[in-house]
C-alpha cells in the first residue's frame, strides 16, 4: 500500500483532512473518491474536498474556505473539526459544500503565503503576475469553484433540470480569516461590492445569527475570493475576520461558538434564528478610500499595534509615500487592515466612515 493509500484510509476512517492537507499540500497523486453515511466525499485536488448528498435533491451549495492565508489558523482548525464531524457522522448535511483550505504550502510552513497574496489574485488576476505557486492555486481553485456551481445536476438525476435551476439554487460563500491585528470589533465583515444587485438586509441578518455585528461595504471592485464568488456567480458571499491570527493550537480564547454553530446549522439546512434588521443593533461601515503602498518609503504615522476600526481626529496624519499623504479630513475616519509590510501596490490599510442603511 503506498503512502497516500495509507494516508487516505486514516483520513476515511477519522476524517482529519488538516492532517491529510499537511502531508499531501502541493497535488495529490491519485483521485480520492468515497461514500460515508449518506453523502459522497471527493478530494479534487490538495486541501480542496467536495461533499454531495447522495439521495437528496439538493437546493443550496455552500463554499467554506480557511486558509487563503496560511497563518491565519483559527478557521482552518474550526472548518476541520466540522469535516471529521461529518465524516464520522456526528454532524449532518443535506446541501453540497465545497470545503477550501486555500493556501496548504504557506499554512505548512507557517505564512501568510509564499511568493504573492493570494487574496488579490481572482478573478483571473492570476493571469497579470509571473508565474508563481498562488497564482496556479488561484487557478486552480477558480476552476473547481467554477464546476462546484455550475455541475450541480451531477448530484441530482432524480429530477429534471431547467435553464432556471442555476438561478433557484441558493448559494453561499463564507471566505473565513483573521486579522493580522486586534480589533475594536473582534469579528467582522466584508460584504463586497455587488455589481448586480444591492445589499440584502436578510444576509445582514443571517451574519448577525453568526455572530457578525460588523460590516464593511464593499466600494469596487477588488480581486478578492468573496467579490469573485459574489459576482461571477452570484453568491452570498463575504469575507469574515474572526479575531485575530495565531499560531495552530493557540486560539483557545477565541469564541467561535456562535459561527460554529451557524454554519453546521445552514450545512444541515435548518433555520437560523433571524432577528428583524435593525441598524442599530450593527456597526456598519462605508469605505472612504484606500491607502496604497507605493513605494519602499512608504510609513505609517499612526502607532505600530493601531487596531483595526480605531477612529482619528480630523487633520490626524496616518500615512506618507514620498510626496504623497493621507490626512483625516471627516469626523470617525477610522482604519482597518493596516499592515505597512505589504508588497508594493499594494493595500495598505483602508480608511472607513461609520454608515447605515
Amino acid at each position: 500500500m503506498s503512502n497516500f493509500e495509507t494516508a487516505s484510509q486514516l483520513f476515511i476512517r477519522d476524517g482529519d483532512f488538516l492532517n491529510f492537507t499537511r502531508q499531501y499540500d502541493l497535488s495529490i497523486p491519485q483521485p480520492l473518491v468515497f461514500q460515508k453515511h449518506n453523502f459522497k466525499v471527493e478530494l479534487l485536488a490538495a486541501g480542496i474536498l467536495l461533499l454531495e448528498p447522495k439521495s437528496l435533491i439538493t437546493t443550496t451549495d455552500i463554499i467554506i474556505s480557511t486558509g487563503i492565508h496560511g497563518d491565519e489558523t483559527a478557521p482552518i482548525e474550526m472548518a476541520c473539526q466540522c469535516i471529521a464531524d461529518i465524516i464520522l457522522g456526528k454532524q449532518d448535511i443535506t446541501c453540497r459544500i465545497l470545503f477550501i483550505i486555500g493556501n496548504p504550502i504557506a499554512m505548512n510552513t507557517g505564512e501568510r503565503f509564499i511568493d504573492e497574496n493570494l487574496n488579490r489574485l481572482f478573478s483571473g488576476h492570476y493571469r497579470t503576475i509571473p508565474t508563481c505557486y498562488e497564482g496556479r492555486r488561484a487557478e486552480t481553485i477558480e476552476l473547481h469553484v467554477n464546476a462546484f456551481f455550475n455541475q450541480h445536476s451531477i448530484t441530482q438525476v432524480e429530477a429534471p433540470q431547467t435553464p432556471n435551476d442555476a438561478q433557484r439554487r441558493q448559494r453561499y460563500h463564507y471566505d473565513l480569516h483573521t486579522a493580522i491585528k486586534g480589533s475594536k470589533y473582534e469579528k467582522f465583515a466584508v460584504y463586497p461590492f455587488r455589481e448586480k444587485g444591492n445589499w440584502q438586509s436578510q444576509q445582514l441578518q443571517r451574519l448577525y445569527a453568526l455572530d457578525i455585528k460588523t460590516i464593511i461595504f464593499g466600494n469596487a471592485p477588488t480581486t478578492t475570493f468573496s467579490y469573485f464568488t459574489a459576482n461571477v456567480f452570484d453568491a452570498n458571499a463575504f469575507t469574515v475576520e474572526l479575531g485575530q491570527l495565531r499560531p495552530f493550537g493557540q486560539n483557545y480564547g477565541l469564541d467561535l461558538t456562535k459561527i460554529n454553530r451557524g454554519l453546521r446549522r445552514l450545512m444541515a439546512e435548518k433555520p437560523l434564528v433571524l432577528q428583524p434588521f435593525d441598524n442599530k443593533d450593527f456597526h456598519l461601515f462605508q469605505i472612504l478610500c484606500q491607502i496604497t503602498r507605493r513605494t519602499k518609503n512608504f510609513r505609517f504615522h499612526i502607532p505600530a499595534d493601531t487596531k483595526n476600526f480605531t477612529s482619528f481626529p480630523v487633520g490626524t496624519l496616518i500615512a506618507e509615500d514620498q510626496d504623497r499623504q493621507y490626512i483625516t479630513s471627516l469626523p470617525n475616519e477610522a482604519i482597518v487592515f493596516p499592515n505597512m509590510t505589504v508588497q508594493i501596490g499594494h493595500r495598505a490599510g483602508l480608511m472607513v466612515l461609520p454608515t447605515t442603511v
